[in-house]
């Protein structure tokens, strides 16, 4: 048998082993950023929650037990998918959403300056979420992973690099 076929049959198996390592590869990077979406997705689905409650509040001017209801929702999911910072501003949000009916109540029932001052400031805590959630919930959901570049991609990138690094200009 002539050498060059001897040759080529030693650098098929490691050529073979190279190809199936980047079919590995891309597979994992392909699984994780599923995974990452799929987090995204969750994550995001509580933020909703929060700010749909937060949303009837403005609206109304009252927190009922349909947002309440939903805080509560929110806050138990979010134990699991965020840190700690987050569980405990939307149970602090909660808490502001109960002490605003309360309020409500009281000022119904019991005109009053002290009342009303106490309503306008919770109401403007709760609806504060506007404002800081965007930034407290961004720190887990930011999608700021990059596209993977396929082999041929990377190949031609590195070899552009190269030739930036050359003295003159190459054919």
């Amino acid at each position: 048998m002539p050498i060059w076929i001897q040759v080529l049959q030693a650098l098929l198996t490691p050529a073979i082993a190279i190809g199936v390592g980047v079919i590995a590869y891309m597979q994992w990077r392909t699984a994780h950023q599923k995974v990452v979406l799929d987090l995204f997705d969750r994550r995001y689905r509580v933020y909703q929650l929060a700010r749909d409650a937060v949303g009837m509040v403005a609206r109304t001017g009252n927190s009922d037990r349909e947002a309440e209801l939903a805080m509560l929702e929110a806050m138990e999911a979010s134990r699991f998918l965020f840190g700690k910072d987050v569980s405990l501003y939307l149970r602090q949000l909660y808490m502001n959403a109960v002490d605003l009916e309360q309020a409500n109540f009281i000022d119904r029932t019991q005109s009053g300056l002290r009342a009303t001052e106490q309503r306008s400031e919770l109401f403007k805590r709760v609806t504060a979420f506007y404002e800081e959630a965007p930034e407290l919930f961004g720190r887990y959901m930011s999608m700021d992973q990059k596209r993977s570049p396929t082999p041929t991609e990377w190949l031609t990138e590195r070899n552009r690099v190269r030739l930036s690094y050359a003295d003159e200009k190459q054919q």
